[in-house]
C-alpha cells in the first residue's frame, strides 16, 4: 500500500516519464485503489458533451468494462456527475 506522497511523488514521475496515455492513466487507478484500500476500481472522464462519461482505466475489473459509458445521473459515477459531489 502507497502513503499518499509516495502515491504522488510516483503519479508525477509517470507523468513526466511515461508517454503512454493509457499505461499512465492505469497506474493512476492502481494506486488510488491501494491508497485506499480497495481491491477494484475505475477512471471514468466526462466526454464534451457534458452529460456522459466513459471510463477509460480499471484496477482488477474485466478489461471490457473500459469504454463503457454512463450518462448523467445513472449508477454511482452518474449521480457524482450530476450532484457535483
Amino acid at each position: 500500500m502507497h502513503t499518499g506522497l509516495d502515491a504522488l511523488y510516483k503519479t508525477t514521475l509517470d507523468i513526466n516519464v511515461q508517454r503512454d496515455v493509457p499505461e499512465v492513466l492505469q497506474s493512476i487507478v492502481r494506486r488510488a485503489a491501494g491508497l485506499i484500500g480497495s481491491q477494484i476500481g475505475g477512471l471514468y472522464l466526462l466526454q464534451p458533451d457534458g452529460d456522459t462519461l466513459e471510463m477509460v482505466a480499471s484496477h482488477q475489473l474485466p478489461q471490457e468494462y473500459v469504454g463503457a459509458t454512463v450518462r448523467r445521473g445513472e449508477g454511482v459515477a452518474g449521480a457524482v456527475i450530476q450532484s457535483g459531489r
